[in-house]
């Protein structure tokens, strides 16, 4: 295939226009199913065939991929340091710092173990295929035969000094003959220095904190970042590349640059911490391109740029020393070569078609339309119209592990669902087997489920990793030598993208926007049936959440996301637990072993309390403790351990004892909304805990050992069915109590 390079831009049009937007959209379209197949995309992986391994190679890297080990703990400097700044706009030193405070803690939880070493050629390899590296080499030689990267470093210098000042003083020197100064370095790579021919620029972050996004209230402060021109400012929904600054020293190059205490730790945790917000917003993205300048230039080590590439599975790092120095020629090749890139190759996926072109806001990042490539025999091609802005699922919380992304869209007039999720390569098809065996188990089709029209699998394309047991010493083609983690543990899994298209003939939504109370009771009661349902096809769904079992407005129950299916019987793996955490089960937040229909009910009966507690307007004299109370339930809290979690949800269940919340807050709603109140405690009295106890007992397990054995499914369903037909018939009696007479939100 003929390598892509890069896009040529139109030298007539006007800069920060729609209408420019519009065009370079038009462009991307037409690239999009070329770089799919030069990005490693398509073909898809057959099903039933074994994984394919299309990962980028460069013929002689500097530095073979391996897991940077992260600092010992005791070689650690105590408290994080931070050096006190200048801050511009509303942000002040305290939030600054509560921002890197909250980004040390992010790091050290997630990011050990998955920080990989790697040469950057092969990075932009990885990043942007074959082309992406031809045309850093390109502009790397123009560079250097002009000589103009050389001649701006004194400029570039000052720029640096004044970006990353600490007297207080707001930086007053940014420009390069009138143009923000990583945009000027990047056109002394051959490249126009007309800032108006330039679809996508380098501009100086935000003074203030970024507008939070919908959906989530995370604070965050960009240096520097590449967006398109017309947008009207900085927001981690049109950020294509986010930049930050120091002039403290680089961590250790040897060890992980995102746990450690010092202040060179803390620039590179915002970086990685920046572009994980990029890839939670920008949902659809393959991964985030970043980069972080570290040091001072007066020394004699110069400045080191740290170029990180952020993907649902890990990081891989790369290094440019002496950046602004010996180096600057490279480093202005890196600034061109992704200010003149395809969208694709900065990290967004070819799978998708893109808009820039929001009239509220100019640049946002949103994807439109998602063509599926067919599947063998098993499901043709699809072109599926997506409404970003109706997004189904929660936004991530982690950076590493199951990501998820459930978006509606239509096939002409028919609606369907797209779920877009990173799995662990050992469940290639689990979902899509999971859901055909509902259609093939069982005298009828179940009603609840929906059947996959399309689905697709990508071949693995991250650069294979070094083993760990290495010495880390350089080889005989002269590889720089890089300590090898003996004693570090690979905590990524590998992990593959598959997309599901599913049928939704109506327009399903969580319970929380029910039209009306009988309709979220009847759908209820629909719920505690479907999952006895999918129990009697030998099915435990695993996943019971808001967003996974929605309601049409006629009351339709559809149960889907069902990734962490699994047939009863199956052992677990054990390890890490997935599936959503606020609507887990107990005993599944305790990470046991052998799963239960019950686990599925219990997360039934959460899904419900939810609503109920969520959605609960309290007198105004209750407002304060009700609204207390909702924080201590840890509803939509990614940052809550499932430890805590646990005891949380045990203590719900002791609504009878004025010893504990559940019971004040159940007072209050009987003097607020009785009959939401009584729907409550109807909830509450299934002795589900106590009966799932006497089950395991009776199937003669230990919590910490294997499956269940299948001989005593009859005995498991008899137990489930016992609790739900009780269920249902405490809801039956709310019913006729006038239910619709509960105060519903609109």
């Amino acid at each position: 295939m003929a390598q892509q390079g890069v896009v040529t831009r139109g030298r007539n049009r006007r800069q920060g226009t729609l209408e420019t937007l519009r065009v370079f959209g038009q462009e991307q379209r037409q690239i999009r199913a070329s770089f799919a197949e030069e990005l490693g995309f398509i073909p898809g992986r057959n099903r039933g065939a074994q994984p394919v391994h299309r990962t980028p190679s460069t013929e002689t890297p500097s530095i073979l991929p391996a897991v940077l080990p992260t600092l010992p703990l005791e070689e650690r400097a105590g408290t994080l340091q931070i050096v006190e700044t200048s801050v511009k706009g509303s942000a002040t030193m305290e939030a600054i710092k509560d921002l890197r405070y909250s980004d040390a803690a992010y790091c050290s939880q997630h990011m050990s173990g998955h920080a990989v070493r790697i040469d950057l050629e092969l990075l932009l390899r990885t990043s942007g295929g074959e082309g992406m590296e031809v045309e850093f080499n390109t502009r790397e030689e123009a560079a250097m035969v002009s000589g103009k990267a050389q001649k701006l470093r004194r400029a570039v210098e000052v720029a640096f000094v004044e970006e990353s000042k600490t007297s207080g003083k707001e930086p007053a020197n940014l420009l390069i003959d009138n143009r923000y100064w990583l945009g000027q370095l990047a056109s002394s790579a051959g490249l126009s220095s007309d800032p108006a021919e330039c679809l996508l620029d380098y501009y100086e972050g935000a003074s203030n904190i970024l507008p939070f996004e919908t959906g989530y209230e995370t604070k965050r402060k960009y240096d520097a970042m590449l967006r398109a021109t017309a947008a009207a400012g900085p927001t981690i929904s049109n950020c294509f590349v986010n930049v930050e600054y120091t002039t403290q020293d680089p961590p250790n190059s040897a060890h992980n640059p995102f746990v450690g205490t010092s202040p060179g730790y803390v620039k590179s945790q915002q970086t990685i911490t920046n572009a994980n917000n990029i890839l939670t917003i920008q949902s659809t993205r393959s991964h985030v391109l970043s980069l972080s300048f570290h040091g001072k230039v007066e020394t004699k080590a110069g400045v080191t740029l740290q170029v990180f590439m952020l993907s649902p599975e890990r990081v891989d790092v790369a290094i440019v020393r002496d950046a602004f120095g010996e180096n600057i020629t490279r480093v202005a090749a890196l600034l061109a070569t992704l200010r003149n890139a395809s969208i694709y190759q900065l990290g967004l996926c070819p799978l998708f078609d893109y808009s820039l072109t929001d009239h509220d806001d100019p640049g946002k990042i949103t994807p439109t339309t998602l063509h599926l490539p067919a599947l063998g025999d098993d499901f043709p091609s699809r072109t599926i119209e997506i409404d970003a802005e109706g997004r189904l699922s929660q936004l991530r919380s982690q950076p590493f592990g199951r990501s998820t992304v459930v978006l509606p869209g239509r096939i002409e007039q028919a609606l369907v669902v797209a779920k877009f999720a990173y799995i662990a390569d050992n469940r290639l098809w689990w979902e899509l087997d999971k859901t055909e065996s509902l259609f093939v188990n069982g005298d009828e089709p179940p009603e609840y489920a929906v059947g996959a029209i399309g689905a697709y699998a990508s071949p693995r394309r991250l650069p294979e990793v070094r083993s760990t047991d290495g010495d880390g010493d350089g080889d005989a083609e002269g590889r720089e030598a890089i300590p090898t983690g003996r004693n570090e543990v690979s905590r990524f899994i590998s992990r593959h993208l598959e997309i599901i298209v599913f049928d939704s003939s109506h327009d399903a939504r969580p319970f929380d926007q029910a039209p009306s109370p009988s309709v979220f009771v009847d759908g209820l009661i629909s719920l505690f049936k479907a999952i006895v349902d999918a129990f009697d096809r030998w099915i435990i769904h695993g996943d019971i959440s808001l967003l996974n079992a929605l309601l049409t407005p006629e009351g339709i129950l559809y149960l889907i996301d069902w990734e962490v299916a699994r047939k009863y019987g199956e052992q677990s793996t054990g390890g890490v637990v997935t599936g959503t955490l606020d609507t887990m089960s107990i005993r599944r937040l305790q990470n046991l072993q052998h799963p239960l229909p019950h686990d599925d009910l219990e997360s039934a009966i959460y899904v419900a309390i939810k609503v109920l507690t969520q959605t609960f307007v309290p007198d105004p004299a209750d407002a304060a403790s009700s609204n207390a109370y909702r924080l201590l339930l840890k509803w939509n809290d990614g940052s809550v351990t499932m430890a805590e979690l646990a005891i949380t949800r045990r203590d719900m269940w002791n609504f009878r004892s004025d010893d504990y919340d559940m019971y004040r807050e159940l007072e209050r709603m009987q003097r607020a909304d009785p009959l939401r109140a009584a729907l409550l405690e109807a909830l509450l009295s299934t002795p589900i805990l106590v009966e799932r106890t006497s089950l395991l007992k009776s199937l003669e397990v230990k919590e910490d050992q294997g499956a269940c054995r299948e001989e005593k499914w009859e005995l498991v369903r008899s137990s489930l069915k016992l609790l739900v037909t009780d269920l249902v018939e405490r809801m039956e009696e709310v019913k006729k109590k006038n239910v619709d007479q509960m105060k519903w939100h609109k």
